[in-house]
């Protein structure tokens, strides 16, 4: 069991840390070519075209409350 936490653990840091390098290809790359991303209740985006899209539009401050929302 702590080997899936350890691997979870390291997902999430390497999410962070393409949230702080604006790394773009990486965070639509970490959903599945239908995953999900809950932005809040009312608004969620699927796809990895959809995902590419809205990370596109988002400027280096929207990411990082991203960064520290999660």
């Amino acid at each position: 069991m702590e080997q899936y936490t350890q691997l979870l653990t390291q997902l999430i840091t390497n999410a962070d840390q393409a949230v702080t390098d604006e790394n773009l290809e990486y965070l639509v790359n970490f959903y599945t070519e239908n995953g999900t991303l809950v932005v809040k209740d009312d608004f969620h985006i699927s796809g990895k075209p959809s995902l590419k899209k809205h990370f596109s539009y988002l400027d280096p401050e929207e990411l990082l409350a991203i960064k520290e929302y999660n």
